[in-house]
């Protein structure tokens, strides 16, 4: 086991952030569907109808924000990482083009850039050019996972 370092515990916080932003999005939005229930049905609304929504959708969306972050959580709170060696199958690159800014049409430069990867039990994976370049078919590297979630944390070249 290894422990978490700090780019490692960014990505597991990023992977929390679906479980913080849906209960502030479902907390207006059912009373939201409540009242417009209400308005379509033409049915006299009465002040408590949408606070008694929001207080019914309370422990639910509570419920799966836990569900969705506690393997990520625990993952930290453990502050730990397994490591398995595999070994690289072969390597590939390849010149790739972008858009500058995503849209597509006629009249801009696409930018070319590299894309390097290695594969590894017949899955490509993208690496950076540094290790990209100081690996070569059937050297050992190193795979990084989160305990619990088994999330990808990274990629090294077996020491």
């Amino acid at each position: 086991m290894y422990k978490l370092n700090e780019k490692d515990r960014k990505a597991l916080k990023y992977q929390c952030r679906p479980a913080i932003i849906l209960p502030i999005i479902s907390s207006g939005l059912i009373p939201l569907i409540t009242v417009l229930v209400v308005l379509v049905q033409q049915i006299p609304l009465r002040p408590q109808q949408p606070l008694f929504a929001f207080l019914l959708q309370l422990p639910v969306v509570v419920l799966i924000a836990y569900f969705k972050s506690r393997k990520y959580i625990e993952d930290l709170k453990a502050n730990s990482k397994r490591g398995v060696v595999k070994y690289v199958q072969r390597k590939q690159s390849k010149d790739d083009f972008n858009d500058e800014n995503g849209v597509g049409y006629r009249g801009l430069k696409y930018r070319a850039f590299d894309d390097f990867a290695i594969i590894v039990e017949d899955v490509r994976y993208g690496v950076s050019k540094k290790l990209f370049d100081s690996l070569k078919s059937g050297d050992p590297v190193v795979f990084y996972y989160a305990p619990v979630s088994n999330m990808r944390l990274g990629i090294e070249r077996k020491k």
